[in-house]
């Protein structure tokens, strides 16, 4: 009786570290499977990643139209970037040439356009008042309007002329003007905007004292600033007054 017990719990033991080998056996698969399956969706997740990083910056690059950067400072990636000074416009939506435009005519535009703004930022800024005084002693003296001592007073009797003489001109010709911001409205509501900034209440604007202190003391101011200048303040000056002054050349 006695050996038959300790056959039977020899045999149970024999069992039961089989079962625990099993066992052991098993998990071990599910772990190995488990991790394989966790690296595999690392491995798809990394993947999908790098292709929608690629699907963004080719997006970033055609709306854009400047190559982006990764992994750098912001200072470092607008010193890379192609100057769009006097290239984009927010403001203008047709030019005398093409879209986006170009005003390489310009001496003074064609050389700034060929530096970056964060090593020359001091041409930019001074360049500011010398094409705004060149536009506008351009048209005055063209349509025979005397001119006054004050930047803002200057660009205000400008733009009021060329409201008035837009209205003076026959409809096609007013079409082309408008169209060159966007329409009827649009046209209005731009170049008083601009007015205002020059000359307001009979004082100079802000715009106005802006460009006089950065003549006297120049100095950085943001990037974003000084596009808006160039961009939606300057560039719509000099390509609606110009083809303005084309418009009416038969006519004066």
């Amino acid at each position: 009786m006695e050996e038959d017990r300790k056959k039977r719990e020899t045999e149970q033991k024999k069992n039961e570290e089989k079962e625990t080998r099993k066992k052991e056996v098993n998990q071990k698969r599910l772990d190995e499977s488990e991790q394989n399956n966790q690296e595999n969706k690392h491995r798809v997740k990394n993947e999908e990643d790098r292709t929608d990083k690629e699907e963004r910056t080719s997006k970033d690059k055609e709306t854009n139209g400047f190559e982006v950067f990764e992994a750098e400072t912001e200072i470092e990636m607008r010193n890379k970037k192609k100057n769009l000074f006097y290239k984009r416009s927010e403001i203008l939506k047709s030019s005398i040439e093409k879209t986006p435009f170009y005003l390489n005519h310009n001496d003074l535009i064609e050389q700034i356009s060929s530096l970056k703004y964060e090593k020359h930022y001091l041409l930019f800024v001074l360049s500011f008042r010398v094409l705004v005084e060149d536009i506008t002693k351009k048209y005055l003296i063209n349509f025979n309007k005397n001119l006054k001592s004050g930047l803002g007073e200057n660009v205000s009797t400008m733009i009021d002329d060329i409201l008035e003489t837009t209205k003076k001109l026959d409809k096609s010709r007013q079409v082309i003007l408008y169209n060159m911001l966007g329409g009827f409205h649009q046209y209005s509501n731009h170049l008083k905007f601009i007015k205002d900034e020059f000359y307001k209440n009979n004082e100079q604007g802000s715009l106005s004292n802006l460009l006089n202190s950065l003549t006297h003391t120049p100095r950085r101011i943001e990037e974003v600033d000084a596009l808006n200048i160039a961009n939606n303040i300057i560039s719509p000056l000099i390509v609606v007054s110009e083809k303005l002054i084309e418009l009416t050349s038969d006519d004066v």
